[in-house]
């Protein structure tokens, strides 16, 4: 595959349909979340009792909500 070096302005007007410019689109979005997903951390709770509270709740309840909070997060993002 060759890749082209000009940016196809398509992708970023919401009103563009048609097949090409939906599977331009829905790639350029996985390769965003890919890159959040690979370039970011998420850090919602930085102070040490949040943290402490995190770890309990995980112990306690063998709960992982911080998984919960990213989903979310992810989800925010993209809207």
């Amino acid at each position: 595959m060759r890749i082209l070096e000009d940016e196809y302005i398509l992708v970023d007007i919401q009103d563009s349909k048609g097949e090409f410019v939906g599977k331009v689109r829905e790639e350029y979005e996985k390769e965003l979340q890919n890159i959040i997903t690979k370039c970011t951390t998420l850090n919602i709770f930085k102070s040490e009792q949040a943290k402490e509270i995190i770890k309990y709740v995980k112990e306690k309840y063998n709960d992982d909500f911080i998984n919960s909070i990213k989903i979310i997060a992810k989800i925010k993002i993209i809207l």
